[in-house]
This record gives C-alpha cells, sequence and structure tokens, in this order.
C-alpha cells in the first residue's frame, strides 16, 4: 500500500461521470439524518416526559428510536458513506464511475426501501434487535441496492490505473465487503430464520459493533487518509503505521462485541475473548491516530470547513477508541454495564468520529463535482460550528451522566434516585441533539443552492424548448 494518494486541484473527467449518483447519495444521506435527527430528539424528549404522546402506539420510545437508528444508519451513514466510497474509489483510481444510470437506480430503490421501512417500523413492523429494525419485507431491495452500488465500487477498485493502491483505498475495499457479510448474517440469523437462546443475544452484539467498527469506521477513515493529506499540503510518512493500524483494527474489531455481556448467560470465553480484544484495540487506535497527525497550521486549519471538520474527526476517534480500551476491563464493565455511559460512547463514534468524517467529505467532494465553491461561507462557518459543539453537548452528559450511574447503581442507592439524578444529564443530551439537528439545515440550504446554480446551464436549454412552441404559436397567430 502506498501512503498518501495525490490530487489534482480541480475535478476530472472520473469526478465529473460520478456527480449525478455521488451527488445523489450525499443529498438523500442528509434528509435522511434530518428525520433521523428529529425522532432521535423525540426519543430523548420521552425520557424526560414518559407519559407524553402514551396515547398514540407510534410514538413509543421503542418505536421511535427504532425509526431514528434506521434513518441514521442506513438512511445518513449509509449513503453519505456510499457516496464518499465511490468518490474516493473514482478519483483515486483516476477512473470514471461505471454504470452511471444503474447506480442512480439503486440509490433510488434504496430509498425507496427506507421511505416504505421506517414508516413500517412506526407502526409496529419493525424487528426488536438494535439497527436491524427495518421490516424484513423491504430488506431484500435494501440489500440489492446496496449490492448494487458495491459492485461499482469494487469495478473501480480493480480498474485503477495504477497497480499499487492507498491506505484510503484499502480501507474504502474492506466496508464495501463487510457490510454485505455482516447484514445478511444478521438477518438470516435473527430475522428470517431466528437462532435460538443466547446465541441471538450473541449475534445481535456482534452485528452492532460490526456495522460500527467494521463498516462505517474504515468508510470514516479512509476519507480522513485522503482528506487529512490533501487539505493540509502534509502528507503522511507513517506508512508503518498505517499498515500496523490497518490489519490491527481489521483483526480485533470484530472480535470485541462480547464484552456487553460480561456477567451474561453465555459461555465465559466469549466476554473474555471480548475484554482481551476491548483492550488490544489500543494498539490499532494509537498506531491510526499517530498515522493521521497532520499539524496542519491553523490559519489553513480555520480557512478549510472540511480540513477542520476532519481534524476533529481524528480526534473523536482517537479519544472514543482509548475510552473503549480502557472501559473494556470487566472491573469497568461490571460498573457501567447497561448505564448510559456506553451509549454516550457510541455516539461519540458515531457523531464524532464517523458523521463529522462524512461531512467533510461532503465539503471537499461537492465543490469539485459542482466546479465551484459552496457560495454562503457563513452557512458553512454555522455548520461546522454547531455540529462540533451539538456533538459536544450530545456526548459528554450521557458519558458524565452514565458515570454516576453506574456508580449509584452499585452502591445500592434506590432506583428513583438514580433515574431522577440521571434526568438532567439526559436533558442537556436532548438540547444537544436540538443544536446538532438546527446546525444540518445551514448545511443543506448550502447545498441546495450550490447544486441549483450547478443546474441553471442545464435548466436553460430545457425551458426554452419548453417555451418554443409556445413563442412558435403566439408569432403564427400575429
Amino acid at each position: 500500500m502506498s501512503s498518501s494518494p495525490s490530487f489534482s486541484v480541480r475535478g476530472d473527467t472520473s469526478e465529473l461521470r460520478s456527480a449525478g449518483p455521488v451527488l445523489y447519495l450525499f443529498g438523500s444521506g442528509l434528509l435522511w439524518l434530518l428525520v433521523g435527527l428529529v425522532f432521535s430528539l423525540v426519543a430523548a424528549v420521552k425520557l424526560q416526559f414518559p407519559t407524553l404522546g402514551a396515547e398514540f402506539a407510534f410514538l413509543s420510545i421503542g418505536r421511535v428510536q427504532g425509526a431514528a437508528n434506521a434513518s441514521l444508519i442506513y438512511g445518513f451513514a449509509g449513503q453519505a458513506g456510499m457516496a464518499l466510497t465511490l468518490w474516493l474509489l473514482a478519483r483515486l483510481g483516476e477512473r470514471p464511475l461505471p454504470a452511471g444510470g444503474l447506480a442512480i437506480i439503486a440509490v433510488a430503490s434504496w430509498n425507496v426501501a427506507l421511505t416504505f421501512g421506517v414508516p413500517g417500523i412506526l407502526v409496529g413492523q419493525g424487528v426488536a434487535y438494535r439497527w436491524l429494525e427495518l421490516p424484513k419485507e423491504v430488506v431484500p431491495l435494501l440489500f440489492l441496492s446496496y449490492i448494487t452500488l458495491a459492485v461499482i465500487g469494487t469495478l473501480l477498485f480493480f480498474r485503477r490505473s495504477q497497480k499499487r493502491f492507498s491506505t484510503a483505498q484499502a480501507y474504502l475495499l474492506v466496508a464495501l465487503f463487510w457490510f454485505p457479510w455482516a447484514f445478511a448474517t444478521g438477518e438470516v440469523t435473527l430475522v428470517y430464520w431466528p437462532v435460538r437462546g443466547v446465541l441471538q443475544a450473541i449475534i445481535a452484539g456482534w452485528y452492532g459493533q460490526a456495522i460500527l467498527l467494521g463498516w462505517l469506521t474504515p468508510i470514516a477513515l479512509g476519507g480522513l487518509y485522503s482528506i487529512l493529506p490533501e487539505l493540509s499540503g502534509r502528507a503522511s510518512r507513517q506508512p508503518f503505521y498505517e499498515a500496523i493500524g490497518f490489519w490491527t483494527w481489521l483483526i480485533l474489531s470484530g472480535w470485541t462485541a462480547g464484552s456487553s455481556l460480561v456477567g451474561g448467560p453465555v459461555p465465559a470465553w466469549i466476554p473474555t475473548l471480548a475484554v482481551a480484544s476491548g483492550v488490544l484495540l489500543i494498539i490499532p487506535t494509537v498506531h491510526i491516530s499517530l498515522s493521521l497527525h497532520t499539524s496542519p497550521q491553523l490559519r489553513v486549519l480555520l480557512s478549510s470547513p472540511g480540513l477542520f471538520l476532519a481534524t476533529f474527526s481524528g480526534i473523536s476517534f482517537t479519544i472514543s477508541g482509548l475510552a473503549t480500551a480502557l472501559t473494556s476491563f470487566r472491573c469497568a464493565r461490571e460498573v457501567l454495564q447497561h448505564t448510559e455511559f456506553f451509549t454516550g460512547l457510541q455516539q461519540l463514534t458515531f457523531f464524532g468520529f464517523i458523521a463529522l468524517a462524512l461531512f467533510a467529505g461532503i465539503y471537499v467532494a461537492v465543490p469539485r463535482l459542482l466546479g465551484r465553491k459552496l457560495p454562503f461561507p457563513i452557512l458553512s462557518f454555522l455548520h461546522v460550528a454547531g455540529s462540533i459543539f451539538g456533538v459536544g453537548i450530545v456526548v459528554i452528559p450521557l458519558l458524565v451522566g452514565g458515570w454516576c450511574q453506574g456508580w449509584e447503581l452499585n452502591s445500592q442507592t434506590p432506583i428513583v434516585t438514580v433515574v431522577q439524578n440521571l434526568k438532567p444529564w439526559l436533558g442537556l443530551h436532548a438540547f444537544g441533539l436540538l443544536v446538532f439537528l438546527g446546525s444540518q439545515f445551514a448545511l443543506l440550504a448550502n447545498l441546495l443552492v450550490a447544486v441549483g446554480y450547478f443546474l441553471i446551464p442545464f435548466g436553460k436549454p430545457v425551458l426554452d424548448w419548453v417555451l418554443a412552441p409556445n413563442q412558435t404559436a403566439a408569432v403564427h397567430n400575429k
């Protein structure tokens, strides 16, 4: 693997031919992000006021949270991640996106599956496993849509112009293959032909880690390995760290799921192996963090929203990886198990690392695809500041509140007191979701105006063609 990619300043032919499917994926991903954040906010409010909307079954916290999970994972992260994957593979491989029309059909089918699947969760047709909530009727269409896009991405990789490939391409290729394997395994063994007994808990825990650490994390890392060297102007000189980080993450991340089963009715070797893998996860975390470290100048950092977001995304990856390793010990798990602490750690990984990396990809890819910068820098500033500030308010209250919750539960504090002490932290978490949600409207408005400017030259000939018959008829009448 080569250590760093090389980019041209302007978009090339491969980017222009990738514009339609990639912009479609980015745009629909952002729309589903808004939907998912609204559902997440409703679920957070329900934790504060459980009786709110109790007369409506579709507003029960289980259904609303399930709809939020599906919208965020498959609607936002899945589509924006696939957009970033296809764009980077085309750019790094210096090859145009093949079968662009087929890709657009696949994206449309993906969104059709979600459009029917998310309401299906709300009306009670969902599945009771985390991140597998979509009704099984829409799963084949979603899976087929992903496979279509994954085949296109794989063709891009194998048709690359150079035999050697970068670390970014390696991570993206892993992500392309990891999701269909994990998704098919989870759906088959838990939904279509469910296994029995404790195997359900084991597979459900493994699936959650496979989606977060095996699919979305490699996409985000592939984006960071491309964006940080390009925008900072300082290519990585740590190929050894990159290789060690890649292979150890690939080996260890899939074995960490059983740590959530510490103390559960499962064979002892499963949580023991997970604890050991979780502690060893510090190795790839440190090596990846060192290889991503570029130390851009402050002036350069502040002048580029993409670089700013990518830098904070890398910081969040380091913090979440170290925190995961340190809290994988049995003594920590026995205190913090089943508290909001691990929910906060998970949301740090998703919002602080993965989402910010995808936003950075949008700020880098979209201007090159459209051939112009985003029109309103003030909206970019509001989005970046709101997103980073929102992530902090979303995550920190859950980590602090969950830590206090764990110690109170282990000190035999009455459960009513524990719940009352946790409520202020959950209220801050809900406020953080609101801030994060509001900042996304700034990005969406910026993108809509930019795309509108891009489509004006294409819309004028169509408008002239539509008006031509009317003008001819008017001249004839005269």
